[in-house]
């Protein structure tokens, strides 16, 4: 029976960076394990049991030995890698705040570019979408209007863009003064169109009256003449009856006769009247015709008025809103470099230089430090 367990005996003796870092483990592994299955014990006896118990344990203070030693590197090598990791959290803050503070002035310059051109950007499309909206509004005061403002804009300041800002206005200019010939031209037609139609109404009115006029005046002469004829009858048949009422009958042509002048000289009057009544009806229609057209040219013209009207309301209150906006940002601004310049102060008053103080609000602030923000 083997008793001597070297490998076993001897563990706490093994450095523990050669077992751990060397590639020892496995061998060592192998060596314990031969030893401890090549011990032959008798589990019959009592001494043999003891010792296969002693056995057991040693084994396992093996383990313990050896995971106790793993622990302790472990925590060694941590501390190592933390303190490493700090540094390095150092070196990355200051030379990158180094690296804002040397490049600064470049960044600033590609700021102000930035800017700058987008300024100038910004101006040119302003004066494309003046000239779409107008044309957009088929409304010639409105196409006046943005024409007018074009001609007023100084593309002084726009240096290298002003070529383009020039040739943007040239054309929208010339855009704008086709929309207006083609808009005013269109709005001509259409008022031909409600003149030659209300005259058409006019002409087809004064026809019905005449029609109707001239329709009386011989309705009234075909009664005139069954009227005469029936005279002439009555003559003849009193003729004929009797000679002795000749006298009589003398009487009552003359009558007849003074009648039928009467009746004529009625007709005369009837046509007359009715002449007169067309002709005044003509008037009449074509005074109602001059009212409507100055009352749709002063509907129209109210309406320009109202629309131009809102489309300023539009206007001053879209600036309104943009200034509210833009006074808005600078306050946040504003708001949120106090709350940072007072971080950096308080950073500062603990100990830290001017730019690890930077550098620290910056990771802080773009939520790269666990467990840390700035609440602005």
């Amino acid at each position: 029976m083997k008793t001597e367990l070297y490998i076993i005996e001897s563990i706490e003796k093994l450095n523990p960076i050669e077992i751990y870092t060397g590639g020892s483990v496995r061998g060592i592994l192998d060596d314990i394990k031969a030893e401890a299955r090549s011990v032959v014990i008798d589990a019959t006896t009592d001494a043999g049991r003891r010792e296969i118990a002693s056995l057991a344990y040693k084994v396992a203070r093996s383990k313990t030995t050896l995971d106790a030693m793993g622990k302790k590197l472990g925590e060694e090598a941590r501390a190592t890698i933390e303190s490493i990791n700090s540094e390095r959290r150092v070196i990355v803050a200051e030379l990158d705040a180094l690296k804002d503070e040397v490049r600064k002035p470049l960044t600033d310059y590609e700021d102000r570019e930035k800017a700058r051109v987008a300024g100038h950007e910004s101006a040119i499309a302003g004066i494309s979408a003046m000239v779409c909206n107008a044309i957009e509004s088929r409304d010639l005061l409105t196409i006046e209007g943005a024409a007018f403002s074009l001609g007023l804009i100084d593309t002084s300041g726009l240096e290298e863009f002003k070529c383009r800002a020039d040739t943007e206005i040239a054309a929208g200019v010339h855009r704008l003064m086709q929309i207006e010939n083609e808009v005013h031209a269109a709005r001509v037609e259409a008022d031909r169109i409600a003149q030659e139609a209300a005259e058409m109404a006019a002409k087809a009115q004064a026809d019905r009256e005449l029609r109707i006029a001239k329709e009386a005046a011989e309705n009234a002469r075909i009664q005139a003449e069954r009227e005469a004829q029936g005279v002439a009858d009555r003559i003849a048949e009193e003729n004929r009856k009797s000679e002795a009422a000749r006298d009589a009958e003398r009487k009552a042509e003359a009558d007849r006769i003074a009648e039928e002048n009467r009746k004529s000289e009625a007709a005369r009057d009837a046509e007359r009247k009715a002449e007169a009544d067309r002709i005044a009806a003509l008037e009449r229609s074509k005074i109602e015709t001059e009212e409507r057209h100055k009352k749709q040219i002063a509907d129209f013209a109210e309406a320009v008025q109202i629309e131009a009207q809102g489309k300023e309301s539009a206007r001053l209150a879209n600036i309104e809103f943009e200034r509210a906006a833009t006074a808005k940002l600078a306050a946040n601004k504003k708001h949120r470099s106090t709350i940072r310049e007072a971080a950096m102060s308080d950073l500062v008053a603990g100990g830290f230089s001017g730019p690890s103080a930077l550098a620290i609000v910056a990771l802080i602030e773009d939520g790269k430090v666990s467990g840390i923000t700035i609440n602005f």
